[in-house]
């Protein structure tokens, strides 16, 4: 496969992934946002931290997608300029 090819693809990949962790970061921002609300209410409502502890699993699960497409990211970008280095 010819390096234009290969940049081609990657760089196509880099615009997929930028997609993606731009509605991955907003899914992460916006679980903060009802966790911090949840946290509130069950303060009102006198529950113990376990209450939270669904929306707490949430947050990580989206905060370890977006790390996963943050690496991926980079690793694409190295990628680029290992294949750019090359010409």
């Amino acid at each position: 496969m010819l390096n234009t090819e290969k940049l081609r693809r990657i760089n196509q990949s880099i615009i997929e992934t930028e997609g993606l962790l731009e509605r991955a970061t907003k899914k992460y921002n916006d679980t903060i946002i009802c966790l911090k609300m949840d946290i509130e209410e069950n303060k009102e409502l006198r529950n113990d931290k376990s209450a939270n502890r669904a929306w707490v699993d949430h947050a990580l699960q989206d905060k370890a997608r977006v790390k996963q497409l943050q690496t991926h990211m980079q690793k694409l970008i190295n990628m680029e300029s290992e294949i750019k280095g090359a010409n």
